[in-house]
C-alpha cells in the first residue's frame, strides 16, 4: 500500500497520501468509465485506507482527487473513515492522467 510517500513540493517537507486506485463496478455496463461506480471490494476496502491515515496521525489539509464518480467515492468513504471535515475537490484532469499532471496539480 502507498499510504505514506515523503515528496519535496516548492521546497516544503510535505506528506502526499495516494490511495491506489479502486475497481469499478460493471453493474452498469453502459456507463462510461468515469461513471461506473465503486465495486464492493472498493467500498469495504476504502475505510481501511482511511482507518491506516489515522492510525498513522496523518491528517490532510486537503484531498484532491479525479472527478470519476469512483475516485470521488472512494475519497468521500477514506475522509469519513479519517473523520476528515475539510474540503474534497474533484478535478477533471486528474482522470486517466499521468503523474506529471498530478505534479502541476499540486502545484
Amino acid at each position: 500500500m502507498h499510504a505514506r510517500r515523503r515528496r519535496y513540493i516548492s521546497g516544503r517537507d510535505e506528506n502526499l497520501a495516494s490511495p491506489p486506485p479502486r475497481q469499478s463496478s460493471w453493474k452498469h455496463p453502459e456507463l462510461a468509465d468515469h461513471d461506473r461506480p465503486l465495486n464492493k471490494r472498493g467500498k469495504r476496502t476504502a475505510p481501511l485506507i482511511g482507518a491506516l491515515l489515522q492510525d498513522e496521525d496523518l491528517i490532510a489539509d486537503l484531498i484532491l482527487c479525479s472527478s470519476a464518480v469512483r475516485a470521488y467515492t472512494t475519497a468521500l468513504l477514506v475522509a469519513k473513515a479519517r473523520a476528515y471535515a475539510g474540503e474534497i475537490k474533484r478535478i477533471r484532469k486528474l482522470y486517466l492522467a499521468e503523474p506529471q499532471t498530478y505534479i502541476e496539480v499540486l502545484r
